[in-house]
């Protein structure tokens, strides 16, 4: 999806200038990554999401995760199931950790964006999602979570 910023002068700002750009950044693909079902505790599931920069300026992207309950758990349960599930996100080849730590934080990570200059090969990212067993207890049988990895990207600082 590509999206155009413009910055315009303020009526404080009148000699400002301004450049266009075109910010577009593609992740694929974009059918389920994870399709964990029946977790058990030492359980874990991945899948690789491929992101690359089509805009003519460098970015920085950041990755969130967008989750919500599943039909048939309350938003109750699927928060404590939510507070409990690990996920790490790394580069594949490379495994160079962005965020490792509870699908509830996967929150604008990595810490200060991730660059990804113009015409950089297509950047795989390793998604893993595991369930310790004693994060596995009676509490979370049956609860189920529903996720969306969100990218967003911003320009790269000069």
């Amino acid at each position: 999806m590509a999206f155009t910023f413009t910055q315009i002068a303020s009526p404080g700002n009148l000699d400002s200038s301004f450049d266009m750009a075109d910010l577009d950044i593609v992740v694929s693909p974009i059918t389920p990554v994870i399709s964990a079902v029946n977790f058990v505790g030492g359980q874990s599931d991945s899948g690789i999401l491929d992101v690359s920069n089509n805009s003519d300026i460098d970015i920085l992207y950041f990755v969130s995760a967008d989750w919500h309950e599943s039909p048939g758990t309350s938003i109750s349960m699927a928060t404590i199931l939510a507070n409990r599930l690990t996920v790490s996100v790394a580069t594949s080849p490379g495994d160079e950790a962005l965020f490792t730590g509870k699908l509830v934080d996967l929150v604008d990570q990595p810490a200060g964006g991730r660059p990804l200059e113009t015409g950089s090969p297509v950047e795989s990212l390793a998604f893993t999602l595991a369930l310790s067993h004693a994060e596995a207890t009676n509490l979370v049988k049956g609860a189920a979570v529903l996720t969306d990895f969100v990218f967003v990207a911003t320009q790269s600082p000069a």
